[in-house]
């Protein structure tokens, strides 16, 4: 909304540009009425005023901006940091359960090959008693 217009036409509701007061001392009595170009220079005071709040809000609400747009920024670097910290502690992680499961792996490797080898020396042991079976039995 344009406040020029708006003060110019508060100034016309009233009619007439007439004050009241009637001495010198900047009270002014019903009736008198007041210097010429009062009401302007009251406008422009005014309009002044307005205008320069207008540009402090305008500047506040950019400080505003600048100031979320800082913190986003932060969040977002803060993130990243969070972020590859967690990943490498995942890969110092991932790395001691491999260690882990490499020797576990190693473990069940050389029990599976004593499993392999006992199974050689049964086949052999029962080939052996099979024969001395046949050979008591004949």
């Amino acid at each position: 909304m344009d406040t020029s217009a708006l003060l110019t036409s508060n100034s016309d509701v009233h009619g007439h540009s007439s004050y009241h007061g009637g001495d010198d001392s900047g009270h002014r009595g019903e009736g008198d009425a007041a210097p010429a170009g009062y009401y302007s220079e009251m406008t422009e005071i005014v309009l002044h005023q307005v205008q320069e709040l207008m540009q402090d809000l305008g500047e506040k609400r950019e400080a505003d901006h600048r100031m979320l747009q800082e913190f986003r920024s932060r969040m977002h670097n803060m993130l990243e940091v969070t972020c590859k910290q967690i990943e490498d502690r995942l890969i110092l992680q991932h790395e001691e359960t491999n260690k882990e499961i490499n020797v576990k792996m190693q473990f069940l490797n050389d029990v599976l090959e004593r499993v392999v080898n006992l199974e050689g020396q049964i086949t052999d042991f029962k080939n052996e008693v099979a024969m001395l079976y046949k050979e008591f039995h004949q």
